[in-house]
């Protein structure tokens, strides 16, 4: 007969709360079964809850990358003056500054 084990005891073997192990039983993460009204998990159930990370994912990059970004760096630039602001916080500030001349 399998191992079953108690939400607690799932909770303090994985180090996650209750309350998680509940969420994951409720989504169907997370296979249990109900004997009474004590709920069980099978150590089998709990090994199916992991799942691999990691793997490179590839990307997908056109072959004229190069040149759609060199385009959208332009655009950019036409749209801030000419000039390609490098910090955010500068082209915010000078996005206010000529909404508040303009108004």
């Amino acid at each position: 007969m399998k191992e079953l084990l108690t939400i607690d005891e799932v909770a303090k073997q994985l180090k996650i709360s209750k309350a998680t192990v509940r969420r994951h039983i409720r989504e169907g993460r997370l296979r249990a079964v109900k004997i009474g009204r004590v709920v069980r998990i099978s150590t089998e159930d709990l090994k199916s809850l992991f799942r691999p990370i990691g793997g490179a994912k590839t990307l997908k990059i056109s072959p004229d990358w190069f040149e759609e970004s060199r385009k959208l760096s332009l655009n950019i630039k036409k749209r801030h003056g000419g000039a390609l602001l490098e910090d955010s916080s500068e082209t915010i500030r000078s996005l206010r500054e000529r909404r508040t001349l303009n108004e």
